[in-house]
């Protein structure tokens, strides 16, 4: 794995971003998917957040941790490592405001 620093990508492109104390910076999406259900199909966005693996550890980040994306509430679902394992994918359901 090359050693590069990646938080100038996460500055760009990326959102404020904290969990309790912990504050980081994530990438937002909400990409449409298709759910397929026999004869018909249904679409739905699932909304993610992409950020650093180290962040993930850091904050602790679980199965129902709350996250403020943006200011926004959300909760965490099941964190997965993406490629090399740099970053995660954080699935978010909306969370109590």
């Amino acid at each position: 794995m090359i050693d590069e620093d990646l938080s100038g990508f996460l500055e760009d492109h990326g959102v404020e971003c904290s969990v309790g104390a912990v504050d980081f910076m994530g990438i937002k999406d909400a990409p449409d998917e298709e759910i397929p259900a026999g004869a018909v199909s249904a679409q739905s966005s699932m909304a993610n957040l992409r950020m650093l693996t180290s962040d993930v550890v850091r904050a602790g980040i679980k199965a129902g941790t709350p996250i403020l994306v943006a200011g926004l509430p959300y909760k965490a679902r099941n964190p997965m490592r993406e490629d090399d394992g740099v970053f995660s994918l954080v699935p978010l359901s909306k969370g109590a405001p």
